[in-house]
Parts: structure tokens; sequence; C-alpha cells
């Protein structure tokens, strides 16, 4: 298993996974690219994938990691000590092979000052941290 950024062809791979791994709050694909990848706060680089090291196209996993980038509102600022975990997800048949701790641990790297910030983890509908 290895770890990549995202790239615009797993949209559909990144949505298997999510709604094989969060069935009780699934997506569409047009509802991940409307909540994700539109979202003015996403960067490629903070969204990380674990993939097959056999099919680099698999998604084993992933983590979008973001720090706002556009205020939300004209009297918070950017808060550059916050940063967000906006959606968490491990495939269910690949669950206990250690790759929710490989995303964190990448998610943490010092390249993307994840381990200088205090992080928050959103929740899903439910109330369960992605």
């Amino acid at each position: 298993m290895r770890i990549r950024t995202f790239r615009a062809e797993d949209i559909n791979a990144v949505v298997d996974c999510w709604n094989a791994a969060l069935s009780h709050d699934t997506v569409t694909r047009e509802e991940f690219i409307k909540k994700m990848l539109l979202d003015s706060n996403f960067v490629a680089e903070g969204f990380f994938i674990v993939y097959d090291d056999s099919d680099f196209d698999s998604v084993l996993g992933f983590v979008n990691c973001v720090y706002r980038r556009v205020p939300i509102d004209a009297y918070s600022g950017l808060e550059d000590d916050n940063g967000w975990i906006s959606a968490f997800a491990v495939n269910d048949c690949t669950r206990f092979q250690e790759i929710g701790n490989m995303l964190i641990d990448q998610s943490t790297q010092e390249e993307f000052h994840m381990d200088e910030t205090t992080c928050f983890a959103l929740k899903d509908a439910l109330g369960i941290p992605y």
C-alpha cells in the first residue's frame, strides 16, 4: 500500500470508497464534486489516497485536509492556526490494515503543516467523525 495525492480521475473510485465506508452518509459523484472539489478551500495536495501497490487507480482509503484559504465571513479571517479533516474513509474490506493510521500520519507531515495546527475532524449527519 502506498499514499499519493488526489487526481481528477480518482473521483469515481473515491466516491465508491466513500459510499462503501460511510453507508449511512453516501454521496453521489455530483455531490462529491460540489461539496469537496468546488470548495474554495480545496487543494489536491491536501487530499491523500491510499492505493494498492498493484493498482495505482485503486482507492483503499482517503483523507481530505484543508486550511481556510478564503475567510468564512468578514470577521473570522483565515484562522491560520486551524485546519480541518473534512472527509476521512477507509473501505470496509480493507479495515484493520493500518490504512487509517497511514492517512492520519500523512496528514500530519511537516510539508502540509497539520502538525503545527489545531485540527478539527468534521462529523457526519449522525455526529460520527468521518
